[in-house]
């Protein structure tokens, strides 16, 4: 991204409504007045009016106007505050700096370069949309996980619409329980128009009512209502999207021969048990509720086993139930994902979105150099699918390519900004590029936004900066918040404090207990890792064990396989250990890394291509 001394606005002088801004001179004029700002009030009034009306997130605007600095981000609430005083005494009302919760800032104003216009030829801005979660307004009350598939839909129809951009279903439903602003909206998720609705379920019948709004201004571009049968419900979802796509005068993709929302099943009964699975089970994490969503989608596909949708779901529950589930083995849930991704690539081989499951799948099974081409395959297929552009980036990071991991979660960001998971996953990645400031931003967005685990994050960035007791308070503050839940019952603290000692605090006593009861754990006959317990063997250096069990951790090692690149004892210990050129070989990474380039700190031995385990990862990782 170009920096806030390089665009047109800091060449030219500019308007903001009838006020003149002269970057050079630091001075804004109007007829009300003038004023001289500070040079990085001037910064943050130049990169706000960049984008006028559009979200600067306060992590992306603080990076922007104080590049690798240490200063907090309240040096960012002091230029917005004296930013704002001075467009309240030169500028019109209708200029503001305005603050979206949560979030960042935007600058409402005209903004107008002083100079000739751009030429006819210029670039437009590629339009976009965000499609909220639509209102369920049946008799009953109770269809609104039908009227969340019907939105939800959409927006994997809409997301094929080459040339327009379409917020991710996470950001865009996070709404729901909101009084709607539309403009704010339309600022959070940066998009210019929002598409809302509502569904109305009656018998056998179905009613959507739909508005395309501007966010700019809330005008309403069109609004429709479209009736069908509940059979036909696949062919409504496509004529709104058919509708929406056509108000922006795009062209469909060639590969989708005419139709946007694809008829996902030849059973409406199907379908509803799919729907009814899916809501279950992102509302309740538990066993119950897992078993529930499960047996719905195995009915789904014994209705019409050629629903790959249902199959999909199947798989995504599965992975997702790993880390709650104490009554089934990871094993066994690993192979029910595998075959049910099996089922849906025989049924639909092409698709991306069964590609990249089967990416997951051939990952897991130690097969990373063909996990990581059909995952870019996915991306080229469905290259605004912000679900399928995290999953490339997790695997760059996972491969110790940290700046091209950064680039795509930050583009899956771009499209699903609420997306708490991704804003952990770039945390992770700008720790292990030892850029700490900015990974404890994306931390702490990311913890604000639900998702407590990256506090580990927060407690590692201490550490690094040499504050152990931060270190060990933000690793008890997550026993506190979760932690009980994850260990069944709050009898664990103790255990985790005594981790605290011992990772933190260099205690050896501590340590040494820790590694006996891991030790104990992992003798056991029935033993597989947990989420906590793979967690520990890493970060107390058990190098052996940790390689010994990686392939038996499946989807809870997602984090894990991102910090091994981190520059921390643990971390440098496990890469420059003897066994980690053959662990990489049997694990598919150094195969990864010959077709697509090594990554920093790893590098083939003198005079070798790497292959046979030949090459060493023991070098410093990252810039500090």
């Amino acid at each position: 991204m170009a920096g806030v001394f390089d665009s047109f606005l800091t060449l030219n002088d500019f308007q903001l409504h009838d006020a003149k801004v002269e970057p050079r001179a630091l001075r804004l004029t109007s007829p009300r007045g003038q004023t001289v700002l500070e040079p990085k009030v001037m910064a943050v009034l130049l990169a706000l009016a960049e984008r006028p009306g559009g979200l600067w997130r306060r992590d992306e605007l603080f990076e922007r106007v104080w590049p690798g600095s240490p200063s907090g981000e309240e040096v960012l609430t002091r230029a917005v505050s004296l930013l704002r005083k001075a467009l309240l005494a030169v500028c019109e009302k209708d200029v503001a700096v305005v603050t979206v919760p949560t979030l960042g800032y935007r600058l409402e104003g005209r903004v107008v370069p002083d100079g000739p216009a751009p030429g006819k030829d210029a670039p437009a801005a590629a339009p976009s949309v965000a499609v909220l979660a639509f209102a369920d307004l049946s008799d009953t009350g109770d269809q609104a996980y039908f009227a969340d598939g019907v939105g939800e839909e959409i927006i994997n129809a809409l997301v094929h619409v080459e040339g327009l951009k379409v917020a991710g279903r996470t950001s865009s439903f996070a709404f729901r329980e909101q009084t709607r602003d539309i403009r704010a909206i339309g600022a959070a998720l940066n998009v210019e128009f929002v598409l809302e609705g509502s569904v109305r379920k009656h018998g056998t019948r179905v009613r959507v009512t739909t508005q395309l709004i501007r966010s700019a201004d809330g005008f309403h571009q069109w609004s429709e209502t479209f009736d069908a049968q509940l059979t036909d419900i696949f062919d409504l979802q496509d004529r709104i999207a058919q509708v929406v796509a056509r108000e922006f005068n795009m062209l469909l993709h060639p590969s989708d021969q005419g139709r946007l929302a694809p008829r996902l099943t030849i059973s409406f009964e199907a379908y509803d048990l799919l729907l009814r699975a899916r809501a279950s089970y992102r509302l309740n994490q538990d066993e119950a509720t897992f078993a529930r969503a499960e047996a719905m989608l195995r009915e789904a596909v014994e209705i019409d086993p050629d629903f790959v949708g249902a199959w999909i779901e199947i798989a995504t529950l599965n992975n997702f139930a790993s880390a709650y589930h104490r009554d089934r083995t990871l094993k066994s849930m690993f192979e029910a994902s595998r075959a049910a991704v099996e089922r849906a690539m025989d049924i639909a081989p092409s698709a991306p979105e069964t590609i990249i499951w089967s990416a997951n799948i051939r990952y897991f099974e130690g097969e990373a150099l063909t996990a990581f081409r059909m995952a870019k395959t996915a991306l080229q297929l469905a290259p605004q699918n912000s679900g399928i552009m995290f999953s490339v980036g997790h695997y760059a990071a996972c491969f110790g390519y940290h700046e091209e991991a950064a680039r795509l979660l930050e583009g899956a960001l771009e499209l699903d900004p609420l997306d708490a998971f991704a804003w952990h996953t770039l945390a992770l990645v700008r720790q292990n590029m030892r850029q700490y400031e900015v990974a404890e931003r994306h931390a702490r967005h990311a913890i604000k936004l639900g998702d407590r685990l990256a506090r580990e994050v927060l407690a590692w960035n201490a550490f690094a900066q040499g504050d152990r007791d931060e270190a060990e308070r933000q690793h008890l503050t997550l026993f506190d918040e979760i932690g009980a839940q994850m260990e069944g019952g709050t009898q664990g603290r103790p255990i985790w404090e005594m981790f605290a000692r011992a990772v933190f605090h260099d205690s050896r006593p501590d340590g040494d207990m820790m590694r006996q009861v891991l030790s104990m754990q992992m003798g056991a006959k029935d033993y597989e890792p947990s989420a906590s317990t793979f967690t520990a063997v890493a970060n107390l250096g058990m190098v052996e064990e940790l390689m010994a069990q990686w392939g038996d951790a499946y989807a809870i090692k997602s984090v894990a396989s991102v910090a091994m690149w981190g520059d921390y004892s643990w971390a440098r210990a496990f890469r420059s250990h003897t066994g980690f050129p053959a662990f990489a070989e049997s694990r598919g990474l150094a195969a990864v890394w010959r077709e697509f380039g090594w990554p920093a700190g790893c590098a083939p031995l003198p005079g070798t291509d790497g292959t046979d385990g030949r090459f060493t990862c023991g070098q410093p990782v990252g810039e500090p």
